[in-house]
Parts: C-alpha cells; structure tokens; sequence
C-alpha cells in the first residue's frame, strides 16, 4: 500500500506550509488539513494508476493525464468561478476532487 508513503509526504512538505502559510492555530484545524490532504493526494494517484492501466504508452498517460489536470483544475472553482463553467461541464465541478479539496480546506480554515 502507498498510503504510509503519501502520508508521509504529506507530513514532510504540507506541515511546513500549514505554518508558513500562517493558517489558523488549532490541532483540528491542523489535522483536518493533513486528512484533506492525504485523501486529495490519494484519489489523484488513483487517477493516474486508472490511466496507467488502461493507455499502452507512457506518452500517451502523460499527455491524457495532463489534459485530465487542466480540466480538474479549470473546473475546480479558482480560476474559473463555478457560476461561470458552462452547464455541459457543471458535472466535472462536482465530480472533482480539486474543487472538493479547495471547499474543505476554506471551510476549514473559516468556520
């Protein structure tokens, strides 16, 4: 299993940045943080391993993958405002586990 690996990446890079970033000092919101994290770095991996199975070629995972991120990341609701994504892509908003990661770590950080 790479939860024990993703876990610790996590650990070692976002615990700095949570400081750094001078988000709010409590041991919820903290751990709440590292969990949203952990499951947005989780389900990303889990993506690429669904493309890496079913494409034949590396070039061809990097380059659907690649396409895959910008279109999560459009539709995930800060570059592109969620009243703003067309209808026809309102499915992928809500489908993404950016937009999802993003909501939770605001309402983390503000509630």
């Amino acid at each position: 299993s790479q939860l024990p690996l993703l876990a610790m990446e996590i650990l070692c890079f976002g615990t700095p940045f949570y400081f750094i970033a001078g988000l709010a000092y409590e041991a919820r919101a903290f751990f709440v943080y590292l969990a949203i994290l952990i499951a947005y770095k989780f389900a990303l991996k889990m993506l690429y391993g669904v493309l890496a199975q079913t494409l034949p070629k590396k070039a061809n995972v990097q380059g659907i993958g690649s396409f895959f991120y910008l279109l999560l990341t459009l539709t995930s609701g800060f570059i592109v405002y969620p009243v703003a994504i067309p209808s026809y892509w309102k499915w992928l908003f809500w489908a993404n586990p950016m937009a999802w990661t993003m909501q939770g770590m605001a309402s983390n950080q503000f509630l």
